[in-house]
């Protein structure tokens, strides 16, 4: 039993927590920034479509800022002051996770990672290539 929900969230399920929370962010940045890049591209590089997709990303970027720094309602009880703070949480998390049995990598967390540097680097190739045509 625990004292509260900020209690049961900041104890043994931190980690799904700070994922969760984390993943939505990732998600919202990556899907929009995939729209404003695809909308600039098909648009003959207009910087306005862009600038209109971006300026949808920074609004709601600002709202789940906010979130973030009222995290529990106090200044101790938050998984960081800003967007930033909440994956930095969240990475030193995971890799206290990942580590814990002896810096053995579970097999979804390799490839996990392994996709995410392969595609990342894939799609700044694209980008590049794009905005050199």
């Amino acid at each position: 039993m625990t004292t509260s929900v900020w209690a049961l969230l900041n104890g043994p399920y931190k980690l799904p927590w700070a994922a969760v929370n984390s993943h939505l962010v990732l998600g919202m940045l990556g899907y929009l920034w995939l729209i404003a890049t695809k909308a600039y591209f098909m648009s003959d590089k207009q910087p306005a479509i862009f600038g209109l997709a971006m300026s949808g990303l920074m609004f709601m970027l600002s709202i789940v800022n906010r979130c973030v720094a009222a995290g529990g309602g106090t200044q101790v009880d938050r998984y960081g002051a800003n967007i930033f703070g909440l994956l930095s949480t969240y990475v030193s998390l995971l890799f206290k996770s990942a580590t814990r049995d002896s810096l053995r990598l579970h097999a979804l967390e390799l490839v996990a990672a392994v996709l995410f540097i392969v595609s990342t680097i894939s799609y700044s190739k694209f980008v590049i290539n794009q905005l050199q045509n």
